[in-house]
């Protein structure tokens, strides 16, 4: 049986499932913003592009969504029992099989994206909406790029268009918060990469202090581990 018998007898709506997580996110990030608000806003957006991620997988080949590809089940596959690709693993594949150009830049934000879910998830630390927006900024503006280059047959899908329109407050979010805040950066003798909105944007002078976020951290061991853990994800990108 050929890719496209498979594709016709199985339909796991990746896809559309992908697009609702994402517009769910937008919404709950609609003023005013209550905490579980943002909690909720990145745990659906980063399952809605993941899912995504494993829409561009699955047109390449079903068996790409296993997360062993050696056992690989046409039945397990149509009966969607099977453990999936996790997310490192859907971008490796991305980038090694299906020839996906996701650049350094992408993965930090995408890993972001993910750090921030993880946190969320399984110790309920949220972020401020500003560090939040920011990343839902960076996350949606690769979604938009990937869905026009990687499954271009979908850009006209009707929540496609939604996420392009709410894209653009988020991006204006993010040039208004800089313009308010560019004054005080330029004075400011040494400046780092916030290790929760990931702007550059982060005051040493007294403490640590994120001028774009609000971060602030006077525990240096954990400033330290945190920054480390970011650094390492960057080094660490295949």
């Amino acid at each position: 049986m050929n890719q496209k018998d498979v594709d016709n007898d199985v339909e796991f709506e990746l896809f559309e499932n992908g697009l609702n997580f994402v517009v769910s996110a937008i919404e709950y990030l609609e003023e005013p913003i209550k905490p579980s608000d943002l909690k909720y806003a990145i745990l659906h957006l980063s399952s809605g592009i993941e899912l995504i991620l494993k829409e561009r997988l699955r047109r390449e080949h079903w068996t790409l969504l296993f997360n062993k590809v050696e056992k690989a089940s046409l039945q397990d596959y149509k009966n969607g029992k099977f453990t999936s690709a996790n997310f490192d693993d859907c971008i490796d594949r991305l980038i090694n099989i299906c020839e996906v150009d996701i650049n350094q830049q992408i993965r930090k934000n995408l890993n972001s994206l993910r750090d921030k879910r993880n946190r969320f998830e399984h110790f309920g630390i949220v972020d401020s909406s500003e560090a939040l927006k920011a990343t839902v900024a960076d996350a949606l503006n690769f979604l938009i790029d990937f869905v026009n280059d990687e499954l271009e047959d979908e850009v006209d899908n009707d929540e496609m268009v939604v996420i392009r329109e709410e894209v653009l407050k988020f991006d204006s979010f993010v040039n208004q918060r800089w313009k308010a805040i560019r004054s005080k950066i330029a004075k400011i003798k040494l400046i780092v990469t916030c290790p929760r909105c990931l702007q550059d944007a982060a005051d040493l002078s007294d403490g640590f202090q994120c001028l774009f976020c609000g971060y602030k951290n006077d525990d240096p061991e954990e400033l330290l581990m945190s920054m480390y853990l970011k650094f390492c994800v960057k080094v660490n990108m295949r």
